[in-house]
């Protein structure tokens, strides 16, 4: 439990300074520390800060992948207004999410055994 703590505060520690260097418009060290935080924990902020950074740095469709995965994680209105911005249609914003929850669930599973993977997904914390 000490070790998922100390995970969780490190990614929080990684999030703050990329949003600090974003601030400073220091956009390819704010892109490593979001990176690195996400990698640890994935949540509705970092994923959108993350989004933001790569959306000045003039990668719209990651970008909008990045908004598709924080809607996927949790309703953020931010993420839906930065991704009509780049002109992604409503149409397709419920393609992209739902894209961002099949690369999400792809990126977690693991196979447990022979065999195929059990239809339907499920999360856990292992400590």
């Amino acid at each position: 439990m000490a070790d998922t703590r100390a995970s969780w505060g490190l990614s929080w520690s990684w999030y703050a300074s990329g949003l600090a260097a974003y601030e400073r418009g220091d956009l390819a060290t704010a892109e490593r520390y979001l990176r690195a935080a996400h990698s640890v924990r994935a949540s509705v902020e970092i994923v959108r800060d993350l989004g933001k950074v790569v959306e000045r740095m003039e990668r719209p469709l990651e970008a909008s992948q990045l908004y598709a995965e924080a809607l996927a994680l949790g309703n953020d209105e931010e993420a839906r207004s930065h991704l009509a911005a780049i002109r992604v249609r409503d149409g397709k914003i419920d393609s992209l999410i739902a894209d961002a929850r099949q690369t999400r669930n792809d990126r977690l599973a693991v196979l447990l055994g022979k065999g195929e993977l059990p239809a339907g997904t499920a999360e856990a914390l292992i400590l």
